[in-house]
């Protein structure tokens, strides 16, 4: 599957460097990102057999419920293919959050 989309990203944060010779540097970076994206399509394609389906759609959760004798299984299941009888709601791709990074740097 392909896709594309639109977002819109954000960050802030702070740096510490802590010099430890030699022209090196440790470095501890920390803040948050906002990184999200609404609205995503593309292309998707399945081959079964010598029996092949391609398709075009906007990514959307499908929530599927699957009984068997052991219990009920809910499924949250991201797809661009739309299938007739199953429930979905928006997909929102979000890789938001907070960040440390500690690593080492070189001046020159």
């Amino acid at each position: 599957m392909e896709g594309s989309g639109r977002g819109f990203f954000w960050e802030a944060g702070a740096r510490l460097d802590i010099p430890v010779g030699g022209g090196f540097k440790a470095c501890l970076e920390g803040g948050y990102a906002h990184q999200a994206v609404d609205s995503i399509s593309g292309s998707g394609s399945e081959l079964q057999g010598q029996s092949s389906k391609s398709w075009e759609g906007e990514w959307r959760v499908q929530k599927e419920q699957v009984v068997a004798p052991w219990g009920t299984l809910d499924l949250r299941t991201p797809s661009n293919r739309q299938r007739e009888g199953v429930e979905t709601e928006d997909f929102r791709l979000d890789l938001s959050g907070f960040r440390l990074r500690l690593g080492l740097s070189l001046g020159f």
